[in-house]
Protein backbone atom coordinates (compact mmCIF):
# COMPACT_ATOMS: atom_id res chain seq x y z
CA UNK A 1 0.00 0.00 0.00
CA UNK A 2 1.17 3.48 -0.84
CA UNK A 3 0.81 6.09 1.91
CA UNK A 4 1.52 9.78 1.53
CA UNK A 5 1.25 12.81 3.77
CA UNK A 6 -0.27 15.78 2.03
CA UNK A 7 0.17 19.37 3.13
CA UNK A 8 0.40 21.34 -0.11
CA UNK A 9 -0.97 20.50 -3.58
CA UNK A 10 -3.74 17.93 -3.62
CA UNK A 11 -4.31 17.38 -7.37
CA UNK A 12 -1.25 15.24 -8.31
CA UNK A 13 -1.45 13.21 -5.11
CA UNK A 14 -5.11 12.33 -5.57
CA UNK A 15 -4.56 11.47 -9.24
CA UNK A 16 -1.73 9.11 -8.35
CA UNK A 17 -3.80 7.51 -5.61
CA UNK A 18 -6.82 7.12 -7.91
CA UNK A 19 -4.64 5.44 -10.53
CA UNK A 20 -3.29 3.06 -7.90
CA UNK A 21 -6.82 2.22 -6.79
CA UNK A 22 -7.73 1.05 -10.28
CA UNK A 23 -4.78 -1.35 -10.41
CA UNK A 24 -5.58 -4.80 -9.01
CA UNK A 25 -4.17 -5.45 -5.51
CA UNK A 26 -2.91 -1.90 -5.02
CA UNK A 27 -4.29 0.41 -2.39
CA UNK A 28 -3.25 3.76 -1.04
CA UNK A 29 -3.86 6.10 1.84
CA UNK A 30 -3.71 9.88 1.88
CA UNK A 31 -3.14 11.75 5.13
CA UNK A 32 -4.09 15.40 4.79
CA UNK A 33 -2.69 18.07 7.09
CA UNK A 34 -4.95 21.08 7.32
CA UNK A 35 -6.00 23.93 9.52
CA UNK A 36 -9.54 24.12 10.82
CA UNK A 37 -10.97 27.61 10.59
CA UNK A 38 -13.39 27.03 13.45
CA UNK A 39 -13.70 24.76 16.49
CA UNK A 40 -15.12 21.26 16.58
CA UNK A 41 -18.61 22.60 17.32
CA UNK A 42 -20.35 25.94 17.76
CA UNK A 43 -19.63 26.14 21.51
CA UNK A 44 -15.99 25.06 21.27
CA UNK A 45 -13.85 27.55 23.24
CA UNK A 46 -10.75 26.26 21.39
CA UNK A 47 -8.55 26.46 24.47
CA UNK A 48 -6.25 23.90 22.85
CA UNK A 49 -4.85 26.34 20.29
CA UNK A 50 -3.39 29.83 20.14
CA UNK A 51 -5.87 32.69 20.33
CA UNK A 52 -5.44 33.90 16.72
CA UNK A 53 -4.68 30.53 15.09
CA UNK A 54 -8.10 30.19 13.45
CA UNK A 55 -8.08 33.76 12.21
CA UNK A 56 -4.58 33.35 10.78
CA UNK A 57 -5.62 30.13 9.03
CA UNK A 58 -8.63 31.87 7.46
CA UNK A 59 -6.43 34.72 6.25
CA UNK A 60 -3.63 32.55 4.84
CA UNK A 61 -5.28 29.30 3.77
CA UNK A 62 -8.87 30.09 2.76
CA UNK A 63 -9.32 27.96 -0.38
CA UNK A 64 -11.82 30.38 -1.92
CA UNK A 65 -9.49 33.34 -1.44
CA UNK A 66 -6.57 31.29 -2.80
CA UNK A 67 -8.60 30.29 -5.88
CA UNK A 68 -9.72 33.87 -6.46
CA UNK A 69 -6.16 35.17 -6.18
CA UNK A 70 -4.79 32.45 -8.46
CA UNK A 71 -7.30 32.95 -11.29
CA UNK A 72 -7.26 36.74 -11.18
CA UNK A 73 -3.46 36.90 -11.15
CA UNK A 74 -3.32 34.51 -14.11
CA UNK A 75 -5.98 36.49 -15.99
CA UNK A 76 -8.46 33.62 -16.21
CA UNK A 77 -11.15 35.65 -14.42
CA UNK A 78 -11.51 39.30 -13.54
CA UNK A 79 -12.46 40.84 -10.18
CA UNK A 80 -15.68 42.09 -11.81
CA UNK A 81 -16.70 38.47 -12.50
CA UNK A 82 -16.24 37.61 -8.85
CA UNK A 83 -18.27 40.67 -7.86
CA UNK A 84 -21.14 39.42 -10.06
CA UNK A 85 -20.85 35.94 -8.53
CA UNK A 86 -20.87 37.41 -5.01
CA UNK A 87 -24.08 39.34 -5.78
CA UNK A 88 -25.76 36.24 -7.24
CA UNK A 89 -24.72 34.04 -4.30
CA UNK A 90 -25.97 36.61 -1.76
CA UNK A 91 -29.32 36.78 -3.60
CA UNK A 92 -29.65 32.98 -3.59
CA UNK A 93 -28.85 32.82 0.12
CA UNK A 94 -31.34 35.61 0.89
CA UNK A 95 -33.99 33.76 -1.16
CA UNK A 96 -33.33 30.48 0.64
CA UNK A 97 -33.51 32.16 4.06
CA UNK A 98 -36.74 33.95 3.15
CA UNK A 99 -38.22 30.67 1.89
CA UNK A 100 -37.23 28.85 5.07
CA UNK A 101 -38.72 31.60 7.26
CA UNK A 102 -41.96 31.59 5.26
CA UNK A 103 -42.32 27.80 5.30
CA UNK A 104 -44.76 26.09 7.62
CA UNK A 105 -43.16 24.42 10.65
CA UNK A 106 -42.51 20.70 10.20
CA UNK A 107 -45.02 18.23 11.55
CA UNK A 108 -44.07 16.56 14.84
CA UNK A 109 -43.87 13.09 13.27
CA UNK A 110 -41.05 14.13 10.91
CA UNK A 111 -38.88 16.02 13.40
CA UNK A 112 -36.69 13.00 14.15
CA UNK A 113 -36.58 11.63 10.60
CA UNK A 114 -33.06 11.07 9.28
CA UNK A 115 -31.53 11.95 12.65
CA UNK A 116 -29.06 9.23 13.54
CA UNK A 117 -28.25 9.57 17.20
CA UNK A 118 -28.91 7.52 20.28
CA UNK A 119 -28.05 8.00 23.91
Amino acid sequence: MTAVRLNTRIDPTVSTSANSATTPRLSSAIEVELQRFYGHHSGDAQLYRAKDEGKMARESADPLAMFRRRVTESGVLQDATFAEIDVEVAARIDGAVAGAKAAAPPKAEVLLQDVYISY
